[in-house]
């Protein structure tokens, strides 16, 4: 594997898929979305998923958007967000057969 660029090749036989892009907006005051994709690969359930995410310094983030995405949307199981604010870890107890789990940051 190559690892000279920000994100290395996953290996091909890996049980889930891991994937993040980010919007790229020039505008001054707009939004910057971060967009996080697991996706379990492995034809059966898979236990506790872990995704941490790095946000760059002036990242501004929404901790209500984070609670709503948890508590309504069931969309992750729990998050935490490191003092610095620099990187957000997304946790998931489980991911069915097949499943994917997408995640607006």
């Amino acid at each position: 594997m190559e690892f000279s660029n920000s994100k290395p090749e996953s290996s091909p036989k890996a049980p889930i898929s891991f994937d993040i892009t980010k919007s790229i907006n020039n505008q001054i005051g707009e939004n910057q979305i971060q967009t996080v994709k697991i996706e379990n690969l492995s034809g059966k359930a898979q236990g506790m998923v872990v995704a941490m995410v790095s946000t760059s310094s002036c990242y501004d983030i929404d901790m209500d958007h984070l609670e709503m995405l948890k508590d309504r949307f069931k969309v992750i199981d729990n998050f935490e967000i490191s003092p610095d604010k620099n990187m957000i870890t997304l946790y998931w107890t489980y991911l069915k057969e097949k499943e994917t789990k997408t995640v607006d940051l």
